[in-house]
């Protein structure tokens, strides 16, 4: 009888080591799920967004398009495609640094977004030049309130710390079904 009470309280034992053991590598499996996680969104993030204005990227940008352009085929509603380059920009970077530069593209980046529909797209292709696409225009002629609201919020000025600055924007505008469905071309 104690050699059972021996062997069954050995097996407690082993019972107990075996739990500490799993719950111990349990918690290290979860630890090492929540940073590949965390790693597969920081990835996804560099690859689809711009790490300064956190707006869309060109990868992103193009395939947000072509999801446009698909429903436009659908609902022969037109898409404009909206290339903005900012005007000034250059001056500001050379005249108060590339840290005032960013905080001008981080501030169009967010008047950008501002003014566009939510359903919209607004995304940054590298240096001052921005791209929107503006989804389900029952008229071509639809997005021109916007663009007007773009510029005229672009002109106001931006605080960059110990100076007001003033940025203007050319853009340029082509129109699906007017001037093609290719991305590419109408980028």
């Amino acid at each position: 009888q104690q050699l059972l009470l021996i062997a069954g309280l050995g097996a407690l034992t082993m019972l107990v080591v075996v739990g500490f053991t799993l719950r111990s590598t349990y918690s290290k499996v979860k630890t090492t799920q929540e940073y590949i996680e965390d790693l597969n969104d920081t990835l996804h993030s560099a690859a689809f967004y711009d790490p300064l204005t956190t707006l869309p990227n060109r990868p992103l940008l193009r395939d947000r398009l072509q999801q446009a352009l698909t429903l436009s085929a659908r609902t022969h509603h037109y898409v404009a495609i909206c290339y903005v380059d900012l005007d000034g920009f250059k001056e500001i970077n050379d005249t108060y640094g590339h840290d005032a530069g960013d905080i001008v593209l981080t501030e169009v980046a967010k008047r950008l977004t501002l003014t566009v529909r939510q359903h919209d797209t607004v995304a940054r292709i590298g240096g001052d030049e921005f791209v929107l696409v503006i989804n389900d225009l029952a008229n071509r002629d639809d997005c021109i309130p916007i663009l007007d609201r773009i510029l005229v919020d672009l002109t106001k000025p931006i605080d960059i710390g110990q100076h007001f600055v003033n940025v203007g924007a050319s853009i340029g505008v082509s129109v699906s079904q007017q001037h093609g469905t290719n991305p590419g071309a109408l980028i």
